[in-house]
């Protein structure tokens, strides 16, 4: 093996980790919607993590929510960093 198969298998492993845990936590947060905890910062933490078809689609979806825009720009002026400019519709 080259280096560079090297490199593609440890790309390759880690996303499948990355994978994984993000399944683990969603399927974690359908137990938790049941009992107390964390239940929906968790699911959205483990959806946004995964790899999926449509991703890119449901993480616009979600910040165009104007009470999750503004609380995303508040943490973001909180860290001294600029707030984000909303996302077209096109």
């Amino acid at each position: 093996m080259t280096d560079d198969s090297h490199h593609v298998v440890i790309r390759w492993l880690l996303m499948c980790l990355k994978n994984l845990l993000g399944a683990v936590l969603v399927i974690a947060v359908i137990i938790m919607l049941v009992t107390p905890g964390q239940g929906l910062l968790s699911i959205l933490f483990g959806l946004m993590i995964m790899n999926y078809p449509g991703k890119y689609q449901l993480e616009r979806w979600i910040i165009q929510r104007p009470l999750i825009f503004r609380a995303v720009n508040a943490l973001r002026a909180k860290q001294g960093q600029s707030p984000l400019q909303a996302p077209s519709d096109h």
